[in-house]
């Protein structure tokens, strides 16, 4: 597996992210993948290999790194309330949030951004892009919405 896709975040007992090195190295780390819900064992005594989780029963999971940088993205988002947009033109604006609501089911449109938020009056879909960007139809749903 890539060093860099080696999944070290994943649920604990209590169903919250946690880190590879805040939890008790092998299967007794009471972790579950946050893409397939599977128990994970933690591999973090190593010195040879980056600390990280794998699934006790050695699959492979496709989505299990992605889906832990989506949920830390969300809950960063969250926990700080706070969004730096870069402009086209150059211009960088830091946006406060005054609601931030993840999965958020717009019923209108039938859609679900990453996360719904408030700043400024102005209504927000913010969608974090890993490794594919959002499709041209919910780009069209939402563009009908905002008009």
């Amino acid at each position: 597996m890539d060093k860099e896709r080696l999944l070290t975040y994943a649920y604990n007992r209590e169903n919250k992210l946690i880190h590879i090195d805040d939890v008790e190295n092998g299967n007794n780390c009471g972790c579950r993948c946050p893409h397939c819900n599977d128990p994970l064992c933690a591999k973090n005594n190593g010195k040879i290999q980056a600390h990280h989780f794998s699934h006790q029963s050695g699959t492979d999971c496709e989505g299990a790194y992605e889906t832990a940088v989506h949920l830390l993205a969300k809950e960063i988002l969250v926990e700080n309330k706070r969004l730096q947009v870069f402009y086209k033109d150059g211009e960088i604006e830091t946006l406060v949030l005054e609601e931030v609501i993840p999965e958020y089911h717009d019923k209108e449109t039938g859609l679900t951004p990453d996360v719904f938020a408030k700043s400024n009056g102005n209504i927000l879909w913010i969608e974090f892009k890993n490794t594919h960007p959002v499709d041209e139809n919910k780009i069209k749903k939402n563009q009908r919405k905002c008009h």
